[in-house]
């Protein structure tokens, strides 16, 4: 993801995977305090293999299908190359599990936060609005 980002690639219906433990805490309700790697040890069956485990995990991940719910267009400032243009309120499809996208004039980030639904995601992009 780290490469894809600072290239301000997107690869289009793929799940990031900087987003793999929140998924793995809201699915299963885990603690994530340790991590994804432990939290996987400590919740499956004693027979399983971790490592095997891990793998079904992310390609159970990768099925999620990432699209745009929302856009908030931003308004020109004095220095275009640094402003902020857009936001977009990204929703991993099946589940109600969103995430921010903010473009620049020459790169995009993605957010790390996960929103359980877009009046959330969206309610953030208005506190950040404020804090700007």
């Amino acid at each position: 993801d780290s490469c894809l980002e600072l290239h301000s690639i997107v690869e289009k219906g793929v799940p990031l995977f900087k987003h793999f433990g929140e998924w793995l805490k809201i699915k299963f309700n885990w603690n994530l305090s340790y991590g994804w790697a432990q939290a996987i040890a400590e919740n499956i069956e004693k027979q399983q293999d971790p490592l095997k485990k891990f793998y079904s995990f992310v390609n159970e991940f990768r099925k999620l299908q990432p699209e745009v719910v929302s856009t908030i267009q931003e308004n020109a400032d004095e220095h275009p190359s640094l402003s902020l243009q857009k936001i977009q309120v990204i929703q991993y499809f099946p589940h109600n599990l969103f995430f921010l996208r903010f473009f620049y004039a020459e790169k995009h980030e993605d957010d790390r936060d996960l929103f359980y639904s877009i009046e959330e995601a969206e309610k953030s992009v208005s506190k950040n609005k404020r804090k700007g």
